[in-house]
């Protein structure tokens, strides 16, 4: 089932064929439409308008809040179903201009579900020469649920293969556990700070200065599981050197200064450790999809110890492809993650060095404020991590009083091309 659980941007039309040929059913993660519902036989849409009817939009999106509110989900709009219970592929008729009818779709969305399901993506799939094919609106579990439809003002969720109106009950009870979820993410990610914090401590001596860096994820599905970790080449913590650029042609190579290491199991996860007594580096993975990349450098004089934008840079990078690695890993590749970064500097203010080719970039910029947290970040698609870097780029320097603002690139998809291998 490809098609349901790949990025939506590598889907292609075999992938829409073999749902039929596996005759895949629906159910809880999964709504088949083989047309655009309609009260008069043809929604305007299929008849060649530039809008679709209130009835083909309710009903769609519909289905979108219903798997926003349970445990997210696929609607597919162009398949034919058989009368089998539950209903399976049989057809591909597909809709006509189905690139633009994805888009139509995530902007109704948008307008018309309160409040606004993050990290929807829509897509189509052209099966003819017209345009003519299927499309796919990818649906995540919904961190902020529960949601309602705008003009119906209703809540909806998925209870096997169909989407109902929930009751008062549930949604009070959806919105406690909302709360509690968002409560364990705050909890783990304040776990993870203490955690970090006693390892700068344990490597640090009464004359020596330590600048510590931590990117930590944490899933927002807290169903997300993979047993074993350790040993488990499917989501092992990766570290691949990069290479990054602004528009205006500086770059910059993406490593640190030390990452040989060894393997070594901890409780329910797996970590990479280097560890040479005044330096201390880790990339870690559990099997609930935290995953955290963290180092401690420790220095004799405040002035070389430095925290370099390239490492900030390779960290969160690298980190962003791990809980890519192991959204794949659990069939969830859009899955919602939340992105935190803490820099410290103990014993001083924090030391930004200059950053690779940058020719203003050779001076020492002070930070004063230590820790510094970054604001939290919402993890989408591999396709938005440039966009993220450049967020996390843009808050250091604003962080240090710097105008810089300019976008800033890496390759993700080749790096993602080197740790999935051939």
């Amino acid at each position: 089932m490809d098609l349901l659980t790949k990025p939506l941007d590598k889907i292609s039309r075999d992938d829409v064929l073999h749902l039929v040929t596996e005759g895949v059913p629906e159910g809880t993660q999964v709504e088949f439409k083989q047309a655009l519902p309609s009260n008069k036989g043809m929604d305007p849409w299929e008849a060649g308008a530039d809008h679709i009817g209130d009835k083909a939009r309710n009903e769609l999106l519909e289905v979108v809040v219903a798997f926003a509110n349970a445990h997210g989900g696929n609607l597919v709009i162009g398949v034919g179903e058989n009368a089998d219970e539950p209903a399976r592929a049989a057809s591909v008729p597909g809709i006509g201009r189905c690139a633009a009818l994805a888009e139509k779709l995530r902007l109704q969305a948008r307008d018309c579900i309160e409040p606004q399901v993050p990290l929807l993506g829509s897509i189509g799939i052209p099966m003819e020469d017209d345009g003519r094919g299927v499309v796919v609106v990818r649906v995540p579990r919904s961190r902020l649920a529960p949601h309602r439809l705008a003009p119906t003002k209703e809540c909806y969720v998925r209870r096997a293969d169909r989407s109902e109106k929930m009751t008062m009950r549930e949604i009070q009870d959806l919105t406690i556990q909302t709360e509690r979820g968002m409560a364990a993410v705050d909890a783990r990610f304040a776990e993870q700070h203490a955690r970090f914090h006693e390892m700068l401590e344990s490597i640090r001596s009464l004359t020596k200065f330590t600048v510590g860096l931590r990117v930590t994820l944490v899933p927002l599905d807290a169903s997300l599981r993979v047993s074993p970790v350790h040993g488990n080449p499917k989501v092992s913590p990766p570290y691949v050197p990069l290479r990054g650029g602004h528009e205006r042609g500086r770059y910059a190579e993406l490593v640190t200064p030390r990452w040989t290491g060894f393997t070594r199991p901890t409780l329910r996860g797996t970590k990479v450790v280097a560890d040479d007594g005044q330096s201390r580096m880790y990339r870690e993975v559990k099997e609930n999809g935290v995953i955290e990349y963290a180092f401690g450098i420790t220095r004799e004089d405040a002035k070389d110890a430095l925290l370099y934008p390239e490492w900030l840079i390779g960290f969160v990078a690298n980190a962003l492809l791990a809980a890519h690695k192991f959204r794949i890993a659990v069939g969830a590749p859009d899955a919602e993650y939340a992105l935190e970064i803490e820099a410290v500097m103990l014993g001083g203010a924090l030391r930004i060095g200059g950053f690779g080719e940058d020719k203003f970039g050779t001076r020492t910029t002070i930070i004063e404020k230590t820790p510094l947290l970054f604001p939290r970040l919402s993890v989408g698609p591999m396709s938005d991590f440039s966009s993220l870097v450049t967020i996390v780029l843009t808050d250091l320097w604003h962080a240090a009083e710097q105008d810089e603002t300019s976008p800033f690139f890496v390759d993700f998809e080749s790096a993602w091309s080197r740790i999935i291998g051939p």
